[in-house]
């Protein structure tokens, strides 16, 4: 739960400072961008409890990216460059994360 939180953390505050030079950009619609991955990610990570936790993760990561690309490009209008490379951020935060949490649980 708190890696869904840190995602949309994360994802607003990156596109906070850097698009909100834009004036048809409000905070609404950057908090609806960035909340819509995390849910749907989270979602999906709730199934590792039905006994296939790594599939369940990767399957949570794969949609994390397909999810925030699309809601950047579609809902907030960004270029599919510009998207692409807020997606990678993202994408290398989880894994990060991911990385960060196994190593905790792991010693």
């Amino acid at each position: 739960m708190a890696g869904v939180f840190l995602t949309f953390v994360f994802l607003y505050a990156l596109l906070w400072l850097i698009e909100r030079k834009k004036g048809d950009i409000d905070g609404f619609l950057v908090a609806v961008v960035a909340i819509v991955p995390a849910i749907l990610s989270f979602l999906i990570g709730l199934t590792g409890f039905l006994g296939y936790p790594m599939l369940s993760a990767f399957a949570a990561l794969g949609a994390l990216v397909v999810a925030t690309y699309l809601c950047l490009w579609k809902i907030l209008g960004l270029s599919g460059r510009r998207s692409a490379a807020y997606t990678a951020a993202v994408l290398a935060f989880n894994v990060v994360l991911q990385m960060g949490t196994l190593a905790l649980t792991d010693s």
